[in-house]
């Protein structure tokens, strides 16, 4: 299933990645980003829960395209409080 998302994704569909713990979510999401770059796309990620989205940052980071993304963890960020994945 995991490896249906990415193609779905870079097939143009929109998809929803979900499931219990420890499934291989956030690495295949960030997988999907890595490939959505590669071919010069946008991936816009929303997680219901914070934790979601720093573990798929801290891989980005990890994987050197921490510098591609841009985290925006809440609707009532200032512009002046946006600031990369570069941590």
């Amino acid at each position: 299933s995991q490896f249906s998302a990415i193609v779905d994704v870079m097939d143009g569909k929109n998809t929803a990645i979900q499931g219990p713990p420890g499934t291989g979510k956030s690495q295949t999401i960030s997988n999907i980003i890595g490939a959505a770059l590669a071919k010069k796309q946008t991936i816009l990620l929303c997680a219901e829960k914070k934790p979601a989205l720093e573990v798929v940052s801290k891989k980005m980071v990890a994987a050197g395209l921490g510098a591609f993304c841009l985290k925006i963890t809440s609707t009532a960020v200032r512009k002046s409080e946006v600031n990369c994945c570069r941590e």
